[in-house]
């Protein structure tokens, strides 16, 4: 059935909109009610007005004259034939701070939001991330009425995007320097291992990807006769407890940057287990590999023109967004190393909640240390993670009582947003969080089923270019030493052309700056250059080296 066409309708008091058999506008003062609503809003800078299904553009501009520095409006209309009548009607307005977003734009609008200087199909160009703080909605017509549930999303992901822009931004505050500094280290190590594309579509048997979830527990038993039936990986908090039965992974993730993630490989060093390494992961873990035995990927912990550099200079290993959960990412990296997408892929562990006194399952370090630690007055049992202000009762996905926190919610929907309905990727677990995705009991796996075939990994692959990382270090030395007597006025030279100077050294070499409290983007201030300098000495002594 055709859909009738928005037209245009004479009002006493101006134009309406008729479309659907309803009106989308007033029939008696079309432009009062979202006249008002504009007037009505509390302006603060650095604002992102979600302007949905602004069909003629009565309150836009009232909204652009009112909206303080660096705010932006984007439009947002999912009704084809309203977007086509939208872009005919406000063809007239014309603003750098306006985008008319299309369709996929709108839908993957979240995603845009925490990108670099997007610019918009109309030309319209997002800031710097960090611009902006808080979303505002506004409904502009009654065409949001024909998709009010997408809406409601579009605005809750947006806002969370923004959320979790400035929550990362905490997170680097407290370790962006230990990012860094790990992700120099293991860089100047990259040419000596085996790149992780030798593994890329490559292995022909099932794949096993492990979490430390309680519900590996279960799985532990199910393939504890047959674990070479699998191509087994693990989150590195699931290496112990899968060794402590015998059951020896073919590949261990890790992400972590801090030196307690090195409890989880005390005395588990094995020659059959390759390590796949985040650039940014803790550089102490590889010296305990030997090389062959060591990946790396690229985890982009942070939107910079350092990293941009290196991965058009193709420097960097392959590159995948901070999913937050090592889980995540081995079953991101899992799907790239099955040979196509006959091979299964079954996950377990990853329940993103736990029960009451314990998070973990038996044997990851969490358990251990609570083990240690017990006492007559300390019980085993960890209730405060359940009965802490930040956890929560829901139902698992077999209906029955689990805790979880916020954090892991977030772990659980960017899963099934990254994964959900792949073929041939299986939750073979009864406990935890719903995952979009086939279940399927790996008991039930017969051996026929399974297989044998060994993985067949890529000989062709070259490891990174010595000599190019090599040129790197060596222009990066040298551009801080620069700098530093450019901050220390070492250099004689005309003020203006100074700061020229400093800026076009120190604004793409985010590293200097990303962890302070201020350093989401650079200013010339004199105690953010102070800072810069102290910053200096502290890379040169890992750049030299």
């Amino acid at each position: 059935m055709m859909l009738n066409k928005p037209e245009l309708e004479q009002t006493n008091q101006g134009l309406t909109v008729s479309y659907q058999n309803r009106l989308l506008y007033s029939k008696y003062n079309p432009s009062k009610a979202i006249k008002q609503t504009v007037s009505n809003l509390n302006y603060l800078p650095n604002t992102i007005f979600l302007c949905l299904s602004p069909v003629l553009d009565y309150g836009l501009s009232e909204l652009l004259q009112s909206m303080k520095e660096d705010s932006i409006i984007l439009c947002c209309e999912l009704e084809q034939p309203l977007y086509d009548f939208e872009r005919q009607n406000n063809d007239k307005l014309k603003s750098d701070k306006i985008a008319f977003l299309t369709k996929d734009e709108t839908l993957n609008l979240p995603f845009i939001l925490q990108k670099n200087n997007y610019i918009f199909n109309d030309g319209t160009k997002l800031k710097k991330s960090g611009t902006y703080k808080r979303v505002v909605r506004i409904d502009m017509s009654a065409g949001v009425q024909f998709h009010s549930a997408f809406y409601d999303e579009l605005h809750s992901s947006c806002v969370n995007s923004i959320l979790t822009f400035w929550a990362n931004r905490v997170t680097l505050t407290k370790f962006g320097r230990r990012y860094s500094l790990n992700f120099f280290r293991n860089l100047k190590l990259l040419p000596n291992t085996t790149p992780i594309e030798a593994f890329f579509n490559s292995i022909s048997k099932p794949i096993l990807v492990c979490g430390a979830g309680q519900s590996l527990d279960s799985t532990i038993k199910s393939i504890l006769s047959r674990s070479d039936d699998f191509y087994i990986l693990c989150a590195d908090t699931a290496l112990k407890p899968l060794l402590k039965y015998n059951i020896i992974p073919d590949g261990v993730f890790v992400e972590e940057t801090q030196h307690i993630i090195s409890e989880a490989f005390i005395g588990t060093l094995n020659k059959k287990i390759h390590l796949f390494a985040s650039l940014s992961s803790l550089s102490q873990l590889p010296s305990i590999y030997d090389k062959d035995k060591v990946s790396f990927f690229t985890t982009l912990y942070t939107q910079s023109e350092f990293l941009e550099k290196l991965i058009e200079g193709k420097m960097l290993p392959p590159v995948n967004n901070p999913f937050g959960s090592v889980g995540l990412t081995a079953v991101w990296y899992a799907l790239k190393f099955r040979k196509n997408d006959d091979v299964s892929i079954f996950v377990t562990g990853l329940d993103f909640s736990f029960t009451k006194g314990m998070t973990h399952t038996k044997n990851a370090p969490a358990v251990i240390n609570s083990l240690i630690k017990c006492n007559r007055l300390k019980s085993l049992n960890n209730y405060n993670a359940s009965f802490t202000p930040g956890s929560e009762k829901t139902a698992d996905k077999n209906n029955r009582l689990t805790f979880t926190t916020h954090t892991l919610k977030t772990y659980a929907n960017l899963f099934n947003q990254l994964f959900a309905d792949t073929k041939n990727l299986f939750d073979t677990t009864q406990t935890g969080l719903m995952l979009n995705i086939d279940r399927k009991d790996i008991s039930l796996c017969t051996k026929e089923t399974t297989g044998t075939t060994l993985p067949d990994q890529k000989k062709d692959v070259l490891p990174a270019d010595k000599d190019q990382l090599k040129n790197y270090f060596i222009n990066e030395t040298k551009a801080l030493q620069e700098l530093a007597d450019l901050l220390s006025s070492k250099q004689a030279m005309d003020e203006k052309l100074r700061s020229q100077k400093i800026k076009e050294l120190a604004e793409p070499r985010e590293y200097l700056y990303l962890h302070f409290p201020d350093g989401h983007s650079f200013n010339t201030s004199l105690s953010f250059l102070k800072r810069i300098r102290s910053e200096i000495d502290f890379f040169l002594k890992f750049l030299k080296d």
